[in-house]
């Protein structure tokens, strides 16, 4: 995973690597390919342990504390954000 290598080889001059693996986001990913495209997102919802899929603003928060100063101490990870899914 590049994030690993990027956080040992570069970690001790300041970089810091983290990366976001996000799951069922609701985007207009889908419009063009399926006719309701956001009710064909939505019925994704129930399958998540949060009962929903993901809005943009989820991520964005995420990585916005990714970014932050309070994420100073996390190098080399990949944060899941996908509702709980990959814990079933």
């Amino acid at each position: 995973m590049p994030t690993k290598v990027i956080a040992v080889e570069y970690g001790d001059r300041g970089v810091r690597a983290n990366a976001v693996a996000p799951g069922v986001i609701e985007t207009d990913i889908l419009e063009g390919i399926v006719a309701d495209s956001r009710t064909t997102l939505a019925s994704y919802g129930p399958s998540h342990p949060l009962g929903r899929v993901g809005q943009p603003q989820d991520i964005a928060e995420i990585i916005a504390f990714l970014a932050s100063p309070a994420s100073a101490f996390m190098t080399g990870t990949m944060v899941m954000a996908d509702g709980g899914y990959t814990a079933l």
